[in-house]
């Protein structure tokens, strides 16, 4: 397991364990830990300590244990109890030594303009990093996926063409804009010059850029019920997230009500192909229908298509963008899924208008794009390389995913029921019974195991997960899933 223990302003994250091994007593462990983060001036005063059931669980511990340790740092001075607040670091300021302290930097945590992420999602973020646990959460291929000899062609094919390394523009690399915008007309039948085109680090910065430059404060973006959006504030600290019905043939846009008091420059967010979480794909009739719904309403659509490339039967049916003929949508893609976030490849379709707009906002925010992922991209989709590629990771994955399907059918036919993507990394599954799903998510990591509870795609309580089986070594992936079935089959004893 990782070692660090995080401080978010006013709450801890634990990601430490103690060494059950060790001579020295458990508590006095965790003692020492804490003892040594306030020592440190990573917590200071006022920091607030999780509940003891909840550091039990997330040490490992007894909660006798716990008691224990927390007594002894009471005793201590550098903890108090508050009716009201818990138990937080104590005030300092008695100490003699308080001249020393630190900065309170939790009060210049607090006062940031920008959200934090949940604590679940900090933990997935932490974990995600970690050889050890097993990886149904992350939204990546497998390092055994990824044919290494074509990744080193294409690194010498780039070196032998030294190009121009000064600044590049904004917008991106012109070689690589022109290129995708070839792609797009030949693969999308979107037209567009590569004028229209905007590379970004990633989707988090491509909806980065749209909601800082234009979204004002309080504006309403509908988007499923289920959404990807929902995971990170970052994007949500400026705007009312407006959740809307799904059925099978995806977004349900009759359920968009407009209210012009209260819904200021409105917009619609959605993931037409393989949608995150849920792997729906919307239907040909209910792409044109709310396509249709948004231009007679003047509304703003966002297409997400970030996994439109990984299809893994029949292809999807054509883009919104390739039916929009009034400028109506934004299409916002990418490669680094196809290939390693490490590429730090996305990028936006829109009018030349907003493609500099956005673009002066990255040149404030971000200073250089990477150039070599660029440039080495360049070279790759100037062939067949890429197509190549993407027609053996598409195999890849339909057997991974057939691999997880049936390990689903062997372990949670009588636990919950599932969907059978037709493309993308997810398989999207709901369990029968009122499961806990924070208490899952705790149990499954002392166990190293990775889970994406459905709450975090959800402003409401749900009993789904989504999993990942793109990632996870295949010779760990039954053991992770019999595991993950036990640990429901126990939770369900004390529902």
């Amino acid at each position: 397991m990782p070692q660090p223990m995080k401080g978010t302003g006013t709450k801890i994250v634990i990601e430490w364990m103690p060494d059950k091994k060790s001579p020295v007593p458990l508590y006095q462990q965790i003692v020492d830990y804490i003892s040594s983060k306030i020592a440190a001036g990573d917590y200071t005063s006022g920091t607030k300590l999780p509940s003891q059931r909840d550091m039990a669980m997330q040490f490992g511990v007894n909660r006798s244990t716990i008691v224990t340790a927390m007594e002894e740092l009471m005793s201590y001075g550098l903890i108090e109890s508050h009716s009201a607040h818990g138990t937080c670091v104590a005030d300092m300021l008695w100490s003699p030594n308080h001249r020393s302290q630190p900065p309170n930097w939790s009060h210049y945590v607090k006062q940031g303009v920008a959200s934090a992420n949940p604590i679940m999602i900090q933990r997935l973020n932490h974990y995600e990093a970690s050889p050890d646990v097993i990886q149904f959460s992350t939204d990546q291929l497998s390092f055994d996926v990824f044919p290494g000899k074509l990744l080193e062609n294409v690194m010498m094919k780039a070196a032998s063409q030294q190009p121009d390394l000064s600044y590049l523009q904004p917008q991106g690399l012109p070689e690589l804009r022109k290129i995708l915008a070839q792609r797009l007309a030949r693969h999308r039948s979107i037209h567009v010059p590569e004028s229209c085109i905007l590379l970004t680090t990633g989707q988090v910065q491509t909806m980065g850029l749209i909601h800082s430059c234009l979204l004002k404060p309080g504006s309403s973006i509908f988007t499923e019920k289920y959404s990807w959006l929902y995971s990170h504030p970052l994007h949500t600290n400026r705007m009312k997230v407006r959740p809307v019905p799904m059925d099978d043939e995806g977004l349900c846009y009759w359920q968009i009500h407009l209210d012009p008091e209260t819904d200021t420059s409105p917009l619609v967010y959605t993931m037409p192909n393989y949608h995150n979480p849920t792997t729906l794909t919307m239907s040909l009739n209910r792409r044109r229908q709310l396509l249709g719904f948004c231009q007679n309403r003047q509304l703003p659509i966002i297409e997400n298509d970030i996994y439109g490339n990984l299809w893994l039967g029949e292809l999807p049916p054509p883009t919104l963008k390739s039916m929009d003929t009034s400028g109506t949508v934004l299409y916002v893609s990418a490669l680094n899924k196809e290939l390693y976030p490490a590429f730090g490849m996305a990028y936006l379709v829109a009018p030349e208008s907003v493609v500099e707009r956005l673009a002066d906002m990255k040149r404030q925010t971000s200073d250089m794009h990477s150039f070599y992922s660029q440039w080495m991209l360049v070279r790759m989709l100037d062939d067949h390389t890429f197509d190549d590629y993407l027609a053996y990771v598409r195999n890849r994955l339909v057997e991974r995913r057939d691999r997880m399907l049936d390990l689903l059918k062997r372990y949670f036919t009588d636990l919950a029921t599932w969907t059978v993507p037709q493309g993308g990394y997810f398989i999207w599954l709901e369990f029968d019974d009122d499961i806990p799903m924070d208490q899952l998510f705790e149990k499954a990591l002392l166990n190293n195991i990775l889970i994406s509870p459905g709450t975090l795609f959800s402003a409401e309580k749900n009993n789904c997960l989504r999993l990942s089986f793109s990632y996870a070594p295949e010779k760990d992936m039954e053991r992770g899933l019999k595991t993950l079935a036990q640990l429901t089959e126990d939770l369900k004893k004390h529902i």
